[in-house]
């Protein structure tokens, strides 16, 4: 996939349909969603290229558009100076632009590290910042890089014991501390440097933003208004040159829709439908030059192919994380027999494709364009979906400005409140807290309310005020509302509630606050709303009382990527194959399986995981302190950085039965059964590790 810089859907389809009609070409632009088709046309008419447009698909659309002709064109705008001037201001600009956009995409990736980063040593500040003694000096820390501090860092846990040749690097060549700091044990040595790298790291990300943003004031900002300015000039002119003869507009009736389509799109090369109508909306054989087809997840594949049938091109947009068609019980028993009786093949089934899945499927080789760039929800908003859904892959244009209570999560009193799809105790508290709340904040008009049932939906519309947006997730793909409350209504979330694309949906309904109201139910929390909940509450600050610490994901990663050149090869995290090898399993499965929740991490000491000794008698304390304890993988959940399962990879001699070490693994084994952390031991002579490892996983995280 190749990325599109700084564009949004609407503004790239909008691109798309402007090259298009500079050639001459006709497009038909469709969708069963009449919210994404709407947006397109609001463009096209902001930019006066609505007179191109023409609205049909139903017999109400037809009409409308007959009875509206004026038969006149409209007042093209004369443009000073010629075409080529114009499109040589075009290329300096796009140039301008391309490199803009370059830079706001590295500022964006840097300020969510950054924010994210300042989380963590929040937290490391919580558990570990008493440890620090503040008599400690940096020389110049202006001068250090996170870098060099993590290479310091992965030395000292290297060594035995702090010699005097590290000493030497670490305080007279970098003026890391004094020589107090080097009498004290290599733990709290070792917590020092982490809370240097957060100082650091954080040092560097603000002033490489800052550095970014005084080269983006350099470059001017009204650059894209100027490439938008002169090309819809540009655009114009052509338009101009071909109508400037015309007088009168030709008019038509309904019946040259279907007896005369090639002079229909002459005068209107846009043509808007849904994808169910588009065949008939000019003479069913007439192929238009493109055809658009826009929210695709939520084409079904016969609608989707008749749709394709229109057109000798075709450029198909949507989201394969979000929701697809919705196929009726009645007909599921149906499909399945014609499946079954036809064999048709998996990449054309009806019941498990959209016609977005199906066309990925089934043309892998066709070109692809990934819109990486997310302009709709605050930063803490997609976040989520960002680390749940779309592997870190999007790019956050919006601004974290420092709003507060962006995110919030009302859990109801325990009870079955459920009762056939409605959750009054989950309504009542919408009504008494969370509507009064954000009142404070945004109008009413714009909330929106999202129920995964069509019951709480309409107990919901005859509960609160016509103008809060009520509806189901589905109804509500394609929208957004300032302020998005979810309610899941379940006692337990099941499958259906707990859909991943349903969720993904919802949650990027919101663009500046996201409510979540669910009921209180120890079964809940593994599940993908559990990871919603766990998400807010760790970006909330809201200390949990808790056995065992959020993991330093950013600290441990950049550990890693440290430890890696330490050891002189990329592919390695540890100087044991055993320990590479599985590495590289771990991340296999958890990708395997779809745990997009969970990440790995390696080396992590046992220190930095257990929160309340007071559980360790005097033999595990000092195990735990002990400079070289650690767990040699950490599955964590992201969206807490939570420790939730530790893996230890067992040499044969080193650990066989009469050792030391097996005594100490005894200890830690002791340790992490009092902190309910599952632990798996595989074994460098064992066999079978991969099943062993894969059902061990699925046994604590489920299918």
């Amino acid at each position: 996939m190749r990325d599109l810089h700084g564009t949004g859907k609407t503004q790239t389809i909008l691109n798309i349909i402007s090259n298009i009609i500079i050639k001459g070409k006709s497009v038909a632009v469709v969708s069963n969603n009449n919210a994404a088709t709407d947006n397109v046309y609001e463009k096209l008419e902001k930019y006066g290229l609505s007179y191109l447009c023409a609205r049909l698909g139903k017999k109400d659309n037809k009409d409308e558009f007959i009875n509206n002709q004026t038969g006149k064109y409209p007042q093209f705008e004369i443009v000073t100076g010629d075409t080529q001037n114009i499109e040589k201001e075009i290329m300096l600009l796009n140039q301008n632009v391309n490199r803009i956009f370059k830079i706001q995409n590295k500022m964006a990736k840097m300020k969510q590290e950054l924010s994210e980063i300042r989380l963590e040593h929040e937290y490391f500040n919580k558990y570990e910042g008493k440890k620090i003694d503040d008599r400690i000096k940096i020389r110049n820390i202006k001068k250090l890089k996170s870098k060099t501090i993590m290479r310091l860092k992965v030395e000292c846990e290297e060594l035995k014991s702090i010699n005097y040749i590290f000493k030497i690097k670490s305080n007279f060549i970098y003026g890391i501390g004094n020589k107090n700091l080097y009498k004290k044990n290599k733990a709290e040595i070792l917590t020092y440097y982490n809370k240097l790298f957060f100082l650091v790291r954080e040092m560097e990300l603000d002033n490489n933003i800052k550095s970014s943003q005084k080269e983006l004031n350099e470059l001017g900002t009204d650059k894209l208004e100027r490439l938008i300015d002169k090309s819809m000039q540009l655009l114009n002119e052509i338009l101009r040159e071909k109508y400037k003869d015309k007088e009168e507009r030709e008019i038509f009736t309904v019946a040259d829709l279907r007896h005369r389509p090639e002079r229909f799109v002459k005068e209107y090369p846009i043509v808007f439908s849904t994808t169910h109508a588009i065949k008939s909306s000019l003479n069913e054989n007439y192929k238009y030059d493109y055809i658009i087809m826009d929210e695709s997840s939520q084409v079904d594949l016969i609608t989707g192919i008749l749709a394709l049938s229109v057109a000798k091109n075709a450029v198909i947009v949507g989201d394969l994380k979000q929701l697809p068609n919705v196929v009726s019980n009645v007909d599921q028993n149906a499909i399945r027999k014609i499946s079954n009786k036809y064999k048709i093949e998996k990449n054309y089934d009806y019941l498990e494709h959209s016609f977005l899945s199906s066309v990925n499927d089934t043309l892998k080789n066709a070109p692809k364009v990934l819109l990486k760039e997310h302009y709709r929800c605050h930063p803490k908003i997609i976040q989520f979906c960002n680390k749940k859904f779309y592997n870190d892959e999007l790019i956050i244009m919006t601004e974290d400005k420092g709003e507060i209570d962006i995110l919030k999560v009302y859990v109801t009193n325990s009870g079955n409140h459920a009762r056939e799809h409605i959750n009054q105790r989950q309504i009542d508290v919408i009504e008494k807290e969370v509507i009064p709340e954000l009142s404070n904040k945004i109008n009413k008009d714009d909330m929106g309310i999202i129920s995964p049932y069509r019951s709480q939906k309409n107990k919901m519309q005859n509960t609160f005020e016509k103008n809060i947006k009520i509806d189901t997730v589905h109804k509500f793909q394609g929208r957004e509302q300032d302020a998005i409350i979810i309610t899941t209504v379940d006692n337990e979330i099941g499958e259906f509630v707990d859909n991943p694309k349903m969720l993904n949906v919802a949650v990027t309904r919101a663009k500046k606050y996201l409510r979540l109201v669910v009921s209180n139910n120890e079964n809940n929390k593994n599940t993908n709303i559990g990871d919603l909940v766990r998400y807010i509450q760790y970006n909330n600050f809201e200390i949990i009382k808790s056995k065992v610490k959020s993991i330093y994901d950013l600290l441990y990663k950049e550990n890693r990527k440290e430890r890696m050149r330490y050891l002189k090869s990329k592919k390695k995290i540890s100087e044991y194959d055993s320990e590479n090898i599985t590495y590289a399993l771990i991340e296999e499965i958890l990708e395997k399986n779809n745990y997009s929740n969970l990440g790995v991490n390696v080396h992590i000491p046992l220190m930095d995981i257990i929160n309340d000794i007071e559980l360790l008698d005097e033999n595990e304390l000092q195990y735990v302190n002990n400079d070289w304890t650690h767990i040699d993988f950490a599955i964590f959940n992201k969206m807490d950085k939570r420790l939730v399962m530790a893996i230890e990879v067992d040499g044969y001699y080193y650990h066989k039965e009469g050792t030391v070490q097996q005594e100490r693994d005894k200890v830690k084994d002791r340790i992490l059964e009092k902190y309910n952390i599952p632990l798996i031991r595989l074994s460098t002579v064992g066999s079978g590790e991969k099943e062993r490892l894969e059902k061990m996983i699925k046994d604590v995280f489920g299918e």
